[in-house]
């Protein structure tokens, strides 16, 4: 992480958050950000980029919660399993079930 790449990033996030993000970060960087991102790499900045980009928090990001966006990304060969379909209810069983909560609902009432 360079010093240029602090500006290029200080410059996307006053588009991203305008107002808000000058007026708690100052208009560049005194150089907080570029000390605790000099092991953050461009390429996990973007994906950080991206995700302040598409998430709903309307305020921008603190420095770890940033780093924390960077960071946090999925190794690109994981995929996560899809969701198996619900499989179709047996009506056999499903009529033996109900007819025994049926019975017990009978034997508390009595």
């Amino acid at each position: 992480m360079t010093e240029a790449h602090v500006r290029l990033l200080w410059e996307r996030m006053a588009k991203i958050y305008g107002h808000k993000w000058v007026g708690s970060f100052g208009a560049a960087d005194d150089g907080t950000w570029l000390s605790g991102l000099r092991d953050v790499t461009p390429s996990q900045i973007g994906i950080g980029l991206e995700r302040c980009r598409t998430r709903s928090e309307p305020w921008p990001p603190t420095l770890p919660e940033f780093r924390a966006l960077c960071k946090s990304a999925r190794a690109p060969y994981h995929r996560p399993f899809p969701r198996l379909p619900k499989p179709p209810a047996n009506p056999e069983i499903v009529s033996r079930e109900l007819n025994k909560m049926q019975q017990l609902l009978r034997k508390t009432r009595a």
